[in-house]
């Protein structure tokens, strides 16, 4: 079984899947660096893009009274701050979670999956298995999106 839920009404993002399917996020992930020529052309400067995927349980609330802000903690989102500093230091533009990667089961035709060396991250007692993940050239990927 697998739940799914979009982004509510009025508000851009990914869909997040929790188990099973990973359209659109991984090739959203791995399409905005590939579009880095798209922002260059349209604005003048090339935005460089990072995301780190990882999955597990997360804790949401509100935060705030004149200015809410939704505030997500947990060691999920910790572990996937880590796994973003680990974008930039190993010159990677997208790494994904062994945990979450085994979770996750279409994306192979539009998203290449490159293993790495299991990475030491800070206030974790064993290495992380992680990959690095890249758009695959097909006809056929932006239509996917």
């Amino acid at each position: 079984m697998s739940a799914t839920r979009s982004s509510p009404p009025g508000v851009s993002g990914p869909t997040v899947t929790t188990r099973g399917s990973s359209a659109p996020v991984l090739p959203r992930a791995t399409g905005l660096a590939a579009d880095r020529h798209e922002y260059q052309r349209d604005f003048g400067v090339g935005a460089d893009f990072r995301a780190a995927l990882h999955g597990g349980p997360v804790i949401v609330g509100e935060i705030g009274t004149f200015k809410k802000e939704i505030a997500l903690i947990g060691d999920a989102m910790n572990t996937t701050a880590r796994i973003l500093d680990a974008c930039r230091d190993n010159g990677r533009t997208v790494l994904a979670s062994a945990t979450l990667l085994e979770r996750l089961t279409d994306f192979a035709a539009v998203v290449a999956v490159e293993p790495l060396a299991p990475l030491a991250l800070r206030g974790k007692s064993a290495p992380l298995e992680v990959s690095a993940l890249e758009r695959r050239a097909t006809e056929s990927f932006s239509a996917r999106l």
